[in-house]
């Protein structure tokens, strides 16, 4: 008996569900519209803003970018702010003056009072300008896939109270337009007191083809150069004396360079240290100059040729 109370209790339920009306059971099938766009733009994840003439100043922090091929008779861009991006896109800003002018490409200037910090330089050319990139006044900065191109005086120039930036994976073509007092990559603590350019980084750069030095790590004067870093760097085709001068500026170290023979032989040095102590010279390469090596008293490393035994640390001259 309560068996069968219970089929017909499955039986009831069974009939009031099949009696629900099919409109009850189903929602309204028209589309509410398109779907919404679900990924940020870039303006939403980083406002940039965009850089289409010369010259141009940037004095507020933020990111900036080129947008073409742009060129100028005068200074290209100059950066009076703090934190700030530039990205060059992938495009060449051009001057017209490639002589021993004073005109830069771009120009990052500070103050001794309030040196600029975090200034970023990335992916793209310059060419024909006294000087391509100056840091003046800059620290905690970098330099990176930078190709400086022609550039009449140096290509990459720091100078005044610059401290911790990292020049890397840049390429410095074709600049000077002298031997003597032009420099393809300048770490310039020379002169007065105020000068002050250390613990910055070279790294994973090339020098092609400089009318003056390559690598010049300079202190005389009054001011310091103290605690820099060349790393990685390849330099060819040199027309000047030196490929990598370390001049007055001590703690540095110099590692793992190749250095191939200048455009001359005569009276040339491929990593010289003049006048300085406490640097250390290690795994490097060089080959075709007057004086592969001259280290001076006082600094640590040691050369080798192609008969000797090796030490892991060693120098190469070939």
């Amino acid at each position: 008996m309560k068996l069968s109370f219970t089929y017909l209790l499955l039986f009831s339920s069974a009939c009031s569900i099949m009696s629900i009306s099919p409109a009850l059971a189903q929602g309204d099938l028209t589309p509410p519209g398109a779907p919404a766009p679900t990924m940020k733009t870039l303006d939403q994840i980083e406002a940039r803003t965009p850089i289409s003439i010369l010259p141009y100043t940037i004095d507020s922090s933020g990111s900036y970018y080129l947008t073409n091929n742009i060129s100028t008779d005068g200074d290209g861009i100059i950066i009076s702010s703090n934190n700030v991006s530039l990205d060059l896109n992938g495009f060449t800003i051009s001057g017209s003056n490639t002589g021993s002018s004073v005109i830069e490409g771009i120009l990052v200037s500070g103050s001794a009072e309030t040196p600029l910090t975090n200034v970023h330089i990335h992916s793209g050319s310059i060419a024909g300008f006294g000087r391509g990139v100056v840091f003046s006044h800059t620290s905690a900065s970098t330099i990176q896939n930078v190709h400086t191109i022609g550039a009449g005086i140096s290509g990459i120039h720091l100078t005044g109270i610059s401290m911790g930036n990292l020049v890397y994976r840049c390429i410095v073509d074709s600049c000077g337009s002298s031997t003597t007092n032009h420099y393809a990559i300048h770490l310039d603590g020379y002169g007065f007191s105020g000068n002050v350019c250390n613990y910055n980084k070279v790294s994973h750069c090339q020098v092609i083809s400089p009318a003056g030095w390559g690598i010049h790590l300079d202190a005389r004067g009054s001011g310091t150069c103290i605690g820099n870093i060349v790393e990685h760097c390849q330099i060819s085709d040199i027309n000047g004396s030196h490929s990598i001068m370390v001049n007055e500026a001590t703690h540095s170290r110099i590692e793992g360079n190749h250095i191939s023979p200048p455009a001359h032989g005569d009276n040339s040095w491929g990593i010289r240290l003049n006048s300085t102590s406490s640097c250390v010279v290690l795994n490097n390469s060089c080959s075709g100059h007057t004086y592969n090596y001259n280290f001076g008293a006082g600094n640590i490393g040691e050369q080798v040729g192609t008969s000797d035994t090796l030490s892991p640390f060693a120098n190469f001259s070939f």
